[in-house]
C-alpha cells in the first residue's frame, strides 16, 4: 500500500467517505428529530441505521453493508483512549 497525501477539509479527495454525510442527514435527520436526551436519540437511531446498513453494498452487490462491514471489522484499530473535546 503506498500512502497518498490529501488536504484537509476538501471533499473532493476523500469522496466515499465526505459524501456520505449530506446523505446520511437527508435519510436520518430530515426533518430535524427533537429528543430529551443521547440515550432517547440512540433509541431512534439504532433501527434506522439497522435499516440503512442492510441495503445492498455499493460495491459488492451480493452482500449488504452490514456484512462487509462485519467482514472489515477484525481490521480496525482500537481508539486507545477517549476524545475529549
Amino acid at each position: 500500500m503506498e500512502p497518498v497525501a490529501c488536504t484537509p477539509a476538501t471533499g473532493w479527495e476523500k469522496g466515499q467517505v465526505e459524501n456520505r454525510v449530506p446523505f446520511l442527514r437527508g435519510r436520518l435527520f430530515v426533518p430535524k428529530p427533537a429528543f430529551d436526551d443521547l440515550d432517547a436519540l440512540n433509541d431512534w437511531l439504532r433501527p434506522r441505521c439497522e435499516k440503512l446498513a442492510n441495503r445492498p453494498h455499493p460495491e459488492q452487490s451480493d452482500r449488504t453493508i452490514a456484512e462487509v462491514f462485519e467482514d472489515e471489522r477484525a481490521e480496525l484499530r482500537p481508539l486507545g483512549w477517549a476524545f475529549d473535546g
